[in-house]
């Protein structure tokens, strides 16, 4: 049996994707009678006892959502070894990550990388041109000492080999296609939050933090008017800015009910230009849910008119006319065909191609 070991920093009470990532996995692998699965991270209290999750020490950052930085880097590093596995997955470019680097190269064992989040853009908003490169070179120093390093999209896959990265391969990411359904559509559900039966409903799903660029959405959202809201489901440190036709909603892990809210909302919107796939938009389009999106990052290559629209000038006017255009097209055709793009990246077509990637490492 193999022992698959996914280390990151990024999981915290109210993460995203990356936490998404890791328990499909999880999940996938469970009743494999080859692989055994290891989650070494910082971690909640609700996972600290969970068998094969590793919790480690760290310091809470402020304005994160709850994520803690590791700062024992040798000590982790042993604790890391004490597991034995056979290969490990890192999530993240922090200090975790060069615990497992260490831990990799003194065990004698393959080390991937998986780049959920281009670091040069989160250094350039933090601290400008100079922690942007800054950023850049760390993330190549510590890709370039993986065996292999997989980009959810092919703008990440570029900007990654612009840095210098070598060994880089597309890896996209899935979603739960059984899950996230058109059939979990009951317009009822807005009804408890005091929206209208009438209202069209213009749904975000994420983090509140500033690339998510959620001013914009409301700004699209008073622009548009009545019967027009925007709801958005998440928590964070930039929320959206309270307004007519804003509704916020919180957090919740409870994916049965954020998939009801996507199948029941009428266009998802996500105006963030930095997604490096776009999780949350393909969760929408497998609950039969038509998308607007920029034209940017790896939403680009998930989203055309044919299952919603990717704006390509930034603004709340085009925003605004993007999601009119959309509402205005056949929804059982559109819902038809965005829920047939998603099941092009069901985890049951994704995963395996991943567990191939693996068995070529430890082969």
């Amino acid at each position: 049996m193999h022992h698959l070991m996914d280390v990151t920093m990024c999981w915290g009470p109210n993460s995203g994707g990356i936490r998404r990532y890791v328990l499909a996995k999880r999940a996938w692998l469970a009743p494999s009678s080859t692989w055994q699965h290891t989650l070494v991270s910082p971690g909640t209290e609700a996972h600290r006892h969970t068998q094969g999750v590793v919790c480690v020490d760290g310091l809470t950052l402020p304005g994160s959502g709850g994520y803690r930085m590791p700062l024992a880097i040798e000590k982790n590093a042993r604790l890391i070894e004490r597991q034995m596995p056979d290969l490990i997955e890192i999530g993240d470019v922090f200090t975790l990550a060069s615990s497992a680097l260490r831990a990799s190269s003194r065990l004698g064992i393959p080390l991937v990388g998986f780049c959920h989040s281009n670091v040069a853009l989160l250094g350039a908003r933090w601290g400008g041109p100079a922690l942007a490169a800054l950023a850049r070179r760390h993330a190549r120093k510590i890709y370039n000492a993986c065996d292999l390093v997989l980009a959810p999209s092919q703008d990440m896959l570029h900007h990654l080999r612009s840095w210098g990265v070598q060994q880089v391969r597309l890896q996209r990411l899935g979603v739960d296609t059984e899950l996230f359904h058109p059939a979990r559509r009951d317009r009822a559900c807005w009804q408890r939050f005091g929206i209208a039966p009438d209202a069209q409903v213009m749904l975000y799903a994420g983090r509140f933090a500033p690339e998510k660029n959620l001013g914009l959405l409301a700004d699209v959202v008073r622009r548009l008017g009545p019967p027009h809201v925007l709801v958005c489901v998440g928590d964070g440190p930039e929320p959206p800015p309270r307004g007519p036709g804003v509704i916020r909603l919180p957090f919740t892990q409870d994916l049965a009910e954020l998939a009801t809210f996507m199948a029941s909302a009428d266009v998802f919107v996500h105006a963030g230009r930095e997604e490096t796939f776009g999780l949350a938009a393909l969760e929408a389009m497998a609950c039969g849910c038509p998308v607007v999106v920029p034209g940017a990052g790896g939403l680009k290559e998930l989203i055309d008119d044919q299952v919603g629209h990717c704006v390509a000038t930034p603004g709340a006017a085009s925003f605004a006319e993007a999601v009119e255009w959309v509402l205005a097209q056949d929804r059982s055709q559109l819902a038809h065909q965005t829920r047939m793009r998603a099941m092009e990246h069901s985890w049951r077509q994704v995963l395996p191609r991943l567990l191939n990637q693996y068995q070529r490492l430890v082969a």
